[in-house]
């Protein structure tokens, strides 16, 4: 495929539920290195001009997108861009036409997510919950000699 929207793929999760047509589907992100997200949908068993769509046209938060990745379920999308915090999008509020996200506070360093945590920071270790917005610090310090 050739659509310039499918760059920077970083994540695929197959969809709970079958497509009530297609059968098996799937949600894919793309968006690593630029400033705007997609999220497409894939169903393999569709007739060619129906296998892939692009769902949502999501504008960062910032600089290039660095961290994108699905939640521990589909309805939910982490993203994180250069400086800026981890934001968390939910996807099935998009029936209105706008989708709801959240910017999680002190996140800015995040270089890893796991689960509901985000970790990171280069002198202050910082650990972020994604669901409580509660951070937790260890100053890590340096290791100089005198």
């Amino acid at each position: 495929l050739t659509d310039p929207k499918l760059k920077g793929f970083s994540s695929a999760r197959r969809m709970p539920t079958e497509h009530p047509t297609f059968g098996a589907e799937y949600r894919m992100l793309c968006g690593l290195g630029v400033k705007t997200i997609h999220v497409w949908r894939y169903c393999p068993d569709a007739p060619p001009d129906d296998r892939w769509m692009m769902l949502l046209d999501l504008t960062s938060n910032g600089s290039s997108v660095e961290i994108l990745d699905f939640r521990t379920d589909h309805r939910e999308v982490l993203s994180k861009s250069k400086h800026q915090c981890v934001r968390v999008w939910r996807l099935d509020d998009g029936a209105s036409g706008m989708l709801s996200y959240r910017d999680v506070p002190n996140s800015g360093d995040t270089s890893a997510v796991l689960g509901p945590y985000a970790f990171g920071g280069p002198y202050t270790f910082a650990v972020a919950n994604l669901d409580a917005a509660v951070e937790e610090g260890a100053h890590l310090g340096t290791n100089r000699s005198e």
